[in-house]
């Protein structure tokens, strides 16, 4: 039995008169679907729930999670947060401010 879990979450701080999207914060568990959507659109910030690394003795780059990257690709933006739980999000709100 295998479980996948897909984990996108946009929250949305959004003060009377602000653009939208300089007060949305993208959290997401895949780069290409999630982090990289959060900075193409120009989002406030980006936190990626970076998935666990393959076992070492596999070789492999990415994560359990298929196809998911465990590493920014080169030359691509980094995320403004990186975190290793979803839990971690408020601490990445807090330092926004």
């Amino acid at each position: 039995l295998t479980l996948t879990l897909t984990l996108t979450l946009t929250l949305t701080l959004i003060p009377a008169g602000a653009n939208p999207r300089s007060a949305t914060l993208m959290v997401g568990d895949s780069y290409a679907a999630d982090v990289a959507g959060g900075i193409n659109a120009s989002l406030l910030a980006t936190v990626w729930v970076r998935p666990p690394l393959e076992p070492p003795e596999t070789g492999a780059q990415g994560s359990l999670m298929h196809g998911h990257l465990s590493a920014v690709p080169a030359g691509q933006p980094s995320p403004t947060f990186t975190v290793e739980s979803v839990l971690e999000v408020e601490a990445c709100l807090e330092k926004i401010g």
